[in-house]
């Protein structure tokens, strides 16, 4: 897209909100980022030394493998925002094709095309299924049929020990909580 300047900005002004620049394409972060976003994380990074929120972007940075690193330097060296549309600005523009009509659009990846395979016949199922199953049957069937087992006899339970009734902790007037835990204790023991 063709930038268009009303006037020379500083170079502060690609970092703003309403920058309507966005990047190629970020392999890093896997999408088409705004320019102003990645502007701030350089900024940020710059002045920190290191992006603890962003360590994807901090280790492009650092390999100079960053679109918007470039960028931001460019705008240092101009002195100018270079890379800065106001989003007014991009609306009033008249709306053109994203893709020339000549030019086939470019993916961020490659593509590997490799031959076309044709379609492999459809292979015919046996007509007897022949496998595990076949000889976990044939071998449950050469086995003498067992017997079914009596029930075992159901083991006598001793009923549970009744608890005994215990007498309610009186309170006196004046106890805190903790002491009247303390006192319940020690009745229980």
């Amino acid at each position: 897209m063709e930038q268009t300047q009303v006037a020379e900005l500083p170079p502060e002004y690609s970092m703003r909100g309403d920058n309507a620049t966005y990047l190629d394409y970020c392999h890093h972060a896997s999408h088409k980022p705004g320019y102003a976003v990645c502007a701030n994380k350089v900024f940020a990074w710059l002045r920190d030394g290191d992006l603890n929120f962003n360590p994807t972007c901090a280790r492009a940075m650092l390999h100079n493998d960053c679109q918007a690193l470039v960028w931001f330097n460019e705008e240092k060296t101009a002195g100018k925002s270079l890379h800065y549309i106001q989003r007014e600005t991009l609306a009033a523009l008249p709306d053109r094709p994203v893709v020339e009509p000549d030019r086939k659009p470019t993916l961020p990846f490659p593509i590997h095309k490799g031959k076309k395979s044709e379609p492999k016949p459809a292979v015919a199922a046996p007509a007897a299924t022949s496998g595990y199953a076949d000889a976990i049957n044939a071998a449950m069937a050469e086995l003498p049929a067992a017997q079914p087992k009596a029930a075992p006899k159901p083991v006598p339970v001793a009923p549970a020990a009744q608890p005994k009734p215990t007498q309610p902790v009186q309170a006196k007037p004046g106890m805190s909580l903790l002491e009247i835990a303390r006192l319940r204790m020690q009745k229980k023991a």
